[in-house]
């Protein structure tokens, strides 16, 4: 793809970009984007507050070779989407929407041309689970908190795994909201599978002969993880974990933004709210690992938040990304000992309205930080 440095244009005010895409989602005018059109609706009306302009694209609709991009804007004033043409932005913000579509061969070299036209980009890319560990694990403050995660290249790796831990989980390393997830144990001589179908929970006891079999469609496949299964602390006999929503902010350092607690449905594998999880206080979730001591609550809190924020610095300088926020699952387990369960560069909306608006505002925030940077060092003759 042809690309040419954009002409100087002249505009009042700073223009983030929102990049997006079209592909396989029925649009609608009042719901442009799908899934994501409340959610960049908010950042035009933030972003409106804070002197900025939002354009938010399609990357099918990119020329890198052209002047200017076609986007669409939100205007509170008419109360609709409004369709305008933009010269290319200060900084994009890449909201790709899954992992096939940030791959699809145009939307990819569409994202590669923005960063070759010198103009800011992240959240970079998705982020697969092996890498994650893999980063995390190099980094001596973080290791402890890493579960042991080896790639599943043949049945003896989940043999091997088992012999060392009472339970394992077999997982996606491209996996999102608990997708493809098994849970092994070994119980007298026969394998007993969970594993995650729709919102079901599928569970089979099966031979050692069966169980490789199973193991051998999964490892054609090439993608799979087999990891330590934990003992979480409960919530009426319901394992628990944290989500945990970290982002830069106005002096482009990572900060804890919110934190809330999910709690898994009756006999589920995951957390995740789509597979029957629930929402719990932060607060209540605390209650559940430490119990109604405060000092040991107030530790246990320093302590979520310092390895969500450490695990950032550390996989966004190992992996050589741009990373503006990022989502975690934090496990705790009934001996006290804190785990980093998956990092998301894309994180989704949190369910608790409080972190949404903190959201929004920090990530406008860093936009003006990274603008504000960059006009710096194009005054010391940097860029």
């Amino acid at each position: 793809m042809a690309v040419r440095r954009r002409k100087s244009v002249v505009s009042a005010r700073p223009l983030l970009g929102i990049v997006t895409c079209r592909c396989g989602f029925k649009i609608t005018k009042r719901r442009p984007f799908a899934g994501q059109t409340a959610r960049f609706r908010r950042l035009c009306e933030d972003a409106r507050k804070l002197g900025l302009d939002v354009a938010v694209f399609y990357a099918e609709d990119i020329h890198p070779a052209s002047d200017q991009i076609n986007g669409m804007t939100y205007s509170a004033r008419k109360r609709k989407w409004i369709s305008k043409a933009y010269r290319f932005p200060d900084v994009v913000y890449n909201r790709i929407p899954s992992r096939k579509r940030e791959a699809n061969e145009r939307i990819a070299s569409v994202l590669d041309a923005v960063s070759r036209l010198g103009i800011p980009l992240f959240n970079t890319r998705y982020l697969n689970k092996l890498e994650v560990y893999r980063a995390a694990k190099k980094s001596p403050e973080l290791a402890s908190h890493v579960p042991d995660t080896r790639r599943l290249r043949e049945a003896q790796d989940l043999y091997t795994m088992l012999a060392k831990y009472n339970a394992v989980y077999v997982k996606r390393s491209d996996g999102t909201l608990g997708n493809g997830i098994s849970a092994v144990s070994k119980v007298g001589k026969k394998y007993v599978i969970r594993k995650n179908v729709g919102r079901k929970v599928l569970e089979s006891k099966l031979t050692k002969s069966q169980v490789t079999q199973v193991i051998a469609g999964y490892v054609k496949r090439k993608r799979y993880l087999v990891q330590q299964g934990l003992d979480l602390v409960t919530y009426n006999g319901r394992p628990l974990d944290f989500r945990v929503m970290v982002q830069k902010r106005g002096d482009g350092k990572w900060r804890v933004t919110g934190i809330g607690t999910r709690v898994a449905g009756p006999n589920q594998i995951t957390t995740h709210v789509p597979r029957g999880g629930t929402k719990l206080s932060f607060r209540k979730g605390i209650e559940c690992a430490v119990g109604d001591n405060q000092k040991s609550a107030r530790v246990l809190t320093r302590q979520i938040r310092r390895l969500c924020c450490a695990t950032a610095r550390q996989v966004e300088k190992s992996l050589d990304l741009h990373l503006a926020e990022a989502s975690f699952d934090i496990g705790v387990d009934t001996a006290g000992r804190i785990w980093l369960i998956e990092m998301n560069s894309k994180p989704f909306v949190f369910d608790e309205k409080r972190i949404q608006a903190k959201a929004s505002r920090y990530l406008l925030d860093y936009v003006w930080h990274v603008i504000r940077s960059g006009r710096t060092s194009a005054r010391l003759g940097e860029v």
